[in-house]
């Protein structure tokens, strides 16, 4: 059986059989990553697609410091948000109230739904499930921020958009998933009474 590292260095070397083990080991991982942040099967498996043509090209450039997962989760992300903003997903002021009472949270405050929803035992398809009910934006920036751990300003910087924007609708995607926990909750309990 080959190692990562036999595996990493015949993808370097252009081998067939060392990308498609690649593949099967870490297609289900990144195919989870592209799947955040599309609902659509088709456009998720073009994603997963596009993701390894730039692993299999940019593989040279890994300078093996850090984890090799590590970089080719980022290409994944990367390779999502690219094709969000060339498809003119655009952040307007509209979408922030004027007159809301948003108020800034901790930040790490918004990492807990997410260890809400896993603790109380409902599977990361669950989660997943419960993102894919979320509108487009919210979930983009739910995303980003609570799964692929980037700040507000990375986020801004990423998708031409304020910080601002980024954190209202962060704030509007916890109330959403809350919504939806407490809705499934309920409706979970009523099944188990009958």
């Amino acid at each position: 059986m080959s190692t990562i590292n036999d595996i990493f260095l015949g993808c370097k070397r252009g081998d067939a059989q060392s990308q498609k083990l690649l593949y099967k080991q870490y297609g289900p991982v990144l195919k989870g990553i592209c799947g955040r942040y599309f609902k659509d099967t088709a456009l998720c498996s073009d994603m997963l697609q596009d993701t390894f043509i730039k692993i299999f090209d940019k593989i040279s450039q890994f300078n093996e410091e850090g984890s090799f997962e590590g970089w080719m989760k980022r290409i994944a992300v990367t390779t999502c948000i690219d094709y969000i903003r060339k498809n003119k997903t655009r952040f307007t002021a509209e979408e922030i109230d004027a007159n809301s009472d948003f108020v800034q949270e901790n930040e790490e405050e918004e990492y807990n739904i997410v260890n809400e929803i896993l603790e109380i035992g409902f599977s990361k398809q669950v989660l997943f499930d419960f993102l894919h009910q979320l509108p487009d934006k919210q979930r983009l920036i739910f995303n980003l921020f609570c799964l692929d751990k980037l700040t507000h300003k990375e986020i801004a910087e990423k998708l031409d958009t304020s910080e601002a924007m980024s954190r209202k609708l962060l704030c509007k995607s916890r109330e959403t998933l809350r919504v939806l926990l407490t809705q499934y909750v309920q409706q979970h309990k009523m099944l188990v009474k009958t």
